[in-house]
């Protein structure tokens, strides 16, 4: 199946659940996030602001923040993902295609050194390859020499992870682990 045709058939079911059990689940799936060593060890965060059935990250950047780490998320700058620290959700604002980012007086990128990098994806395989929204945005970004060194975690529903294998083009980047509400897997030992 192309890639276009498995975002919309995902999409759709993603779509089809609930607000409650997109909530439940993705309570579940921060909880397993809350356990890894990477994520007790981190001490920058950089992850997505969530929007429509996506796995809802709100509760993961409170969490980061109330244990003392430093949190970063992106804004669309002239057509390129930047990531921006912020002190709270208050922060943000709408932005491009309606989701949330940091307000423009966030206007110092943040670049650490290390980070555990939470990424976004519509399809996940059993390699951990992944089909995002069709921008680029996340694959150029992870392309760069300062996020080549990042902990790159994809989060997603048990639903958006398919048997069959994506076919990754050069540019496709895979994550590291993949955090459903059923566990953290590596591309070794997922399901």
């Amino acid at each position: 199946m192309i890639k276009k045709d498995l975002r919309k058939k995902i999409r759709s079911l993603r779509d089809s659940m609930s607000r409650e059990e997109n909530l439940r689940l993705s309570a579940r799936i921060a909880a397993n996030l809350f356990n890894t060593k990477e994520y007790i060890e981190a001490e920058n965060i950089l992850t997505y602001v969530s929007f429509g059935s996506e796995a809802d990250t709100h509760g993961i950047i409170r969490d980061a923040l109330e244990k003392g780490k430093k949190v970063a998320v992106p804004r669309i700058d002239s057509g390129v993902m930047v990531f921006y620290e912020i002190k709270g959700i208050s922060e943000l604002v709408q932005g491009y295609y309606g989701i949330h980012e940091p307000d423009e007086s966030h206007n110092i990128p943040f670049v650490p050194d290390k980070a555990l990098m939470i990424v976004p994806g519509m399809v996940f395989d059993r390699n951990l390859n992944r089909i995002g929204y069709g921008g680029g945005f996340y694959d150029r970004y992870l392309s760069e020499m300062s996020a080549k060194d990042y902990l790159k975690y994809g989060l997603a529903f048990d639903l958006q992870v398919i048997e069959e294998v994506i076919e990754a083009d050069d540019f496709d980047i895979p994550v590291l682990k993949l955090v459903t509400e059923s566990g953290v897997f590596e591309s070794k030992n997922i399901y």
